[in-house]
């Protein structure tokens, strides 16, 4: 199953913490790096 963020090229695993940063001003890339990181997982 394909979501809207792994046709950007990015499977996150965190979705409400990636959008938060994107909220941020963050990009897309380094959103994605933080919230696949495995603290994010605890957020």
């Amino acid at each position: 199953m394909h979501n809207e963020r792994e046709a950007d090229g990015f499977d996150i695993k965190n979705e409400k913490r990636y959008e938060a940063l994107k909220d941020k001003g963050m990009s897309t890339e380094r959103a994605a790096r933080i919230a696949n990181s495995p603290d994010a997982a605890k957020s």
